[in-house]
């Protein structure tokens, strides 16, 4: 286990070291002084910023940093007592392209390749997430990502041996393990847009939609064969709370309706908040929703 947030609490860095987290991630120079206190003698790594253009999530603009700051970091942790340990990265959530992590293994392999020069050997590459689930646009597969990381590896760390590679799955592993279920509650005209207003929306499940998220919608009883261009929102009194604008679903659309987003299970029930006094999203596994159907 790693602790991969790089802003931490001082009480929750102390906590982490305490039970046995020996890797901490860092992005500034206060960030490895709070872990030196804290966590005297452990692993860093720290995060670079690699471009997150061609996914739904993007990571970039928050977290890591240039590669010379990275270098500096690492240095920084050195003097106060750490143990430099290695690079992380994130291409951004729901990545399309298999060769952003080829750049970024490049970026990191300098990081690397200056360290080494001045005595400090990285042991650890974090390819961090992004492996992506299959929603509505074509994804390349687990295979073909690993295909670009092991050829990467080979070509820009080939000097580093036993490299320790870890990362972190997240949706690629969990997004197929569930379906949110929602139900139509209005359907209106207002001026020249049409709404649909579902009994779920951004604060209930569906924060990633405000970027664009695209998730897979269908209707229960409902074909795309005659479509109508319809904004799809949430329940509550705030304006934030639209799913999609613009949205093609089906013309007949109507009150009560049952509407299914696909491969939502991750970063779904987490974001979810009881908002307006609207209840968030019930989990439910396929051997209970068979007693409810068919008690």
């Amino acid at each position: 286990m790693s602790y991969g947030n790089p802003i931490k609490k001082e009480k929750d860095i102390a906590y982490a070291w305490k039970v046995g987290i020996e890797y901490f991630s860092v992005d500034s120079e206060m960030e490895v002084e709070k872990v030196a206190r804290n966590a005297p003698g452990s692993k860093v790594y720290a995060r670079i910023a690699t471009s997150s253009s061609d996914s739904d999530w993007p990571l970039s603009g928050k977290f890591g940093t240039d590669i010379d700051h990275v270098i500096a970091i690492l240095n920084w942790a050195n003097r106060h007592g750490l143990k430099p340990y290695g690079v992380s990265f994130h291409v951004g959530s729901q990545s399309y392209n298999k060769y952003k992590w080829q750049q970024a293994i490049l970026e990191a392999s300098v990081v690397f390749n200056k360290l080494s020069k001045n005595g400090i050997d990285l042991k650890m590459l974090n390819l961090g997430g992004g492996i992506p689930v299959q929603h509505t646009k074509p994804i390349p597969t687990v295979e073909e990502i690993g295909e670009v990381v092991d050829d990467s590896i080979q070509e820009y760390l080939w000097k580093h041996k036993n490299l320790m590679v870890v990362t972190e799955p997240g949706r690629s592993m969990v997004g197929d393990a569930g379906i949110l279920v929602s139900k139509v509650i209005l359907k209106s005209r207002k001026g020249s847009k049409k709404w649909v207003y579902l009994d779920v929306g951004v604060f209930h499940g569906l924060m990633e939609t405000i970027e664009n998220f695209q998730y897979e919608i269908q209707i229960e009883g409902k074909s795309y064969d005659k479509t109508d261009v319809f904004t799809l929102a949430g329940p509550t009194c705030d304006s934030v709370d639209t799913i999609y604008e613009d949205h093609i679903l089906p013309a007949d659309i109507d009150y009560n309706d049952i509407v299914y987003f696909i491969n939502a299970g991750a970063y779904t029930v987490e974001y979810a908040a009881h908002f307006n006094g609207i209840e968030p999203p019930k989990v439910y596994t396929m051997e209970e929703l068979k007693e409810i159907l068919y008690k």
